[in-house]
């Protein structure tokens, strides 16, 4: 049997199931170009105090070499009290680009967590399957796409070259800090035309993802089918309990058909049984029906020597405004109370005789 197309949009269900497996629209443009904005940024606000607390750094090493002195005991002292000040120093950089990393996955899949994507798996290392992904239609967009890039990208760091080269040269007359004021200025101005350039790309490249995820969880109309069997059940079996349960409930009704205290007809269509005993605050709908099942509560009202009244008007507002096993409204009280009336003149005059 040839493979349906999947040409239905996905189900929720679907959905869910795909975002468990860590199968969501997401595009690693965005994230990179994301964390390259927020690095820049931080250098931007925050580079003056970095590069002085690393120069403050590099002074301190550079003037204490003549006094350290290695050995095989000191050494490890030296190693760790550096790499924890090279820490500390890049502490806030290492915050600010995890906070970038983090925001933007959110905001392209919100909250997130699934073990499903980091489970091994063989397809991924295997090298058959690995090929295929290579030169698949995937494959070469990812490819085009990182030509473009480096492509894009010396092309503006060459054009920003080409624009300041008269600014380059004027350095041989400037002191350092002038140098270091117009190098940082042409730097950023480059940098801020590179995220631009990959900010389209990203954005891009994540309606491409977003449009090929949507593709991949397509359904067939078989599934689609399947799944509904899955949620809901199947139809057949779902009308075979609703069958059974209203059999049930028509059961029910007719064993309390006996305990009425009259039986209302229409005379053909409709039949309503009413109970009524000492106490009660208004006669009960025990029984109604229509047809076939008008016929059997009159059926069983005989077999019990129910009285049968026929009243058309009254009949057909019980069954239409009064469900099983509530008290009558107050605007069918007179109307009831004279077939009740009616009913117990009957006894009285049949206990006489």
């Amino acid at each position: 049997m040839p493979a349906q197309e999947k040409t239905e949009k996905p189900t929720p269900r679907r959905r869910r199931e795909a975002r468990k497996k860590g199968q969501v629209a997401k595009s690693q443009e965005l994230n990179n170009v994301s964390i390259i904005l927020a690095g820049t940024l931080f250098f931007l606000l925050l580079g003056t105090a970095f590069f002085n607390g690393l120069s403050k750094i590099m002074q301190s090493v550079f003037s204490g070499l003549y006094y350290i002195e290695l050995s095989p005991q000191n050494f490890f002292s030296y190693f760790t009290h550096g790499i924890g000040v090279i820490f500390v120093l890049l502490l806030p950089l290492i915050g600010v680009l995890l906070v970038a990393g983090i925001l933007i996955n959110i905001g392209q899949t919100g909250l997130l967590f699934t073990f499903d994507s980091i489970t091994p798996k063989f397809d991924r290392v295997n090298p058959i399957k690995g090929a295929q992904r290579l030169f698949s239609k995937r494959g070469a967009m990812e490819v085009a796409k990182a030509l473009f890039k480096v492509g894009g990208v010396s092309y503006l760091i060459f054009s920003s070259i080409r624009t300041n080269v008269n600014v380059f040269s004027n350095y041989t007359y400037m002191d350092l800090n002038q140098i270091l004021a117009s190098f940082s200025k042409i730097l950023f101005s480059t940098l801020f035309k590179i995220i631009g350039f990959l900010l389209i790309i990203a954005l891009l490249d994540y309606t491409f993802q977003r449009r090929e995820f949507e593709k991949s969880i397509m359904m067939t109309k078989q599934e689609v089918k399947d799944e509904y069997k899955q949620t809901e059940g199947d139809p057949q079996v779902k009308s075979r309990i609703r069958s059974m349960q209203r059999q049930m409930a028509r059961q029910r009704m007719m064993q309390e058909v006996p305990k009425a205290k009259v039986v209302i007809t229409n005379p053909i269509h409709v039949a309503v049984a009413l109970r009524y005993d000492d106490g009660m605050r208004a006669p009960k709908v025990v029984a109604k029906g229509t047809r076939l099942i008008a016929e059997k509560i009159k059926e069983i009202a005989r077999e019990h020597n129910i009285p049968i009244v026929e009243n058309p008007p009254l009949a057909r507002e019980l069954y239409e405004k009064v469900e099983l096993g509530e008290e009558i409204p107050r605007e069918l009280y007179r109307a009831v109370a004279e077939v009740l009336a009616y009913i117990y003149r009957l006894e009285t005059l049949k206990a006489r005789i």
